[in-house]
């Protein structure tokens, strides 16, 4: 298969191939794992040892990096999923969370959807679905990151359009 790759940068010096390619092939649970492991990269040494990433390391991300992840996602989902498409979904519920879940798929009559498994990994999945990132680590992670300024910065773009 030929594989033609989206021009995206880092300023973390992350190889993103192997997610585009993850996300061509509409494997979106091995894609979804990336996301997460270039998170911990991109949070630094404690958050790669400890295997996740807390609220307050977003703030230092490279943006470039946070919106090569969006771009991605956004790309080879069709505009369904991502950082941008999340936030433009918490935005319309005017950032009520708990309206947020059920909307993404997240949460059913007021259960959590169970990781891996009850996850829908294909494009059927509900808009935002993913990637999973508040499913595992709580509403402040997923908060400081759509409040990073180069997300907010696309959801505020997406919301307009």
């Amino acid at each position: 298969m030929l594989f033609r790759s989206l021009a995206v940068t880092s300023a973390a010096g992350i190889d993103y191939g192997p997610l585009q390619r993850h996300l061509l092939l509409q494997d979106y649970e091995a894609a979804d794992r990336l996301t997460a492991t270039v998170l911990r990269q991109l949070a630094g040494a404690g958050a790669v040892a400890r295997g996740y990433v807390y609220f307050s390391e977003v703030a230092a991300m490279p943006g470039v990096d946070l919106e090569s992840l969006d771009r991605l996602w956004l790309a080879f989902s069709r505009g369904r999923f991502g950082f941008s498409v999340q936030g433009r979904l918490l935005a319309a519920l005017d950032g009520q969370w708990d309206r947020l879940w059920p909307r993404l798929g997240w949460k059913q009559d007021g259960v959590w959807t169970r990781y891996p498994g009850s996850f829908t990994w294909s494009l059927e999945a509900p808009e935002g679905h993913m990637p999973l990132i508040n499913q595992l680590r709580g509403v402040r992670l997923m908060d400081a990151l759509l409040r990073h300024p180069a997300l907010a910065r696309r959801i505020e773009a997406a919301a307009r359009n």
